[in-house]
């Protein structure tokens, strides 16, 4: 055996980093049908959701404003924060359902193979309170959200009014 070189003093030069795994395929390996699931849920939950900040939120905003004489910006957060309570607290239950399926996705657990089925297992194996598991901080996250796009509505629908003549509607 020959002795070791002498060193240089700097250490060898790390190791190249291992490229990450390929993302796991789920079409091809539950098919393409079960990219769909909890898709039942998910459409009720964004259908409440929708109608919470482009029509629930104006409305209230309106009539804080007008019929209680809060500031604009008073009742702007206002009525996010009431459209987004009424929308967390109407819509959670579809999202957990969702979770669920989505997270059997191998469709190995026939508990949640289906939306009522679903629904069935959550209230017998945990009750009502099962349904809102995580509750406070996606409502908080919906609060937020309903007062961004509320904004953002208003601003595009400022700027193409602008934009073509149109007066805003009274």
């Amino acid at each position: 055996m020959s002795p070791p070189a002498p060193s240089s003093g700097t250490p060898p030069p790390p190791a190249p980093p291992r490229p990450p795994p390929p993302p796991p395929r789920s079409d091809a390996e539950h098919g393409v049908a079960k990219l769909m699931r909890g898709v039942t849920p998910a459409m009720v939950r964004e259908g409440i959701y929708t109608a919470s900040y482009l029509g629930l939120a104006p409305v209230v905003k309106e009539a804080l404003r007008d019929d209680y004489g809060l500031t604009e910006s008073t009742a702007f957060a206002g009525s996010a924060l009431f459209a987004g309570l009424f929308a967390g607290t109407a819509t959670h239950p579809f999202d957990t359902a969702k979770t669920r399926m989505q997270a059997n996705l191998g469709g190995g657990d026939p508990r949640y193979a289906s939306t009522l089925a679903t629904f069935s297992t959550l209230l017998r194996e945990g009750g009502v309170s099962s349904l809102y598991l995580g509750f406070v901080p996606r409502t908080l996250r919906l609060c937020m959200a309903v007062g961004v796009l509320n904004v953002a509505k208003d601003t595009i629908s400022s700027a193409y009014l602008a934009v073509t003549g149109r007066a805003a509607p009274q």
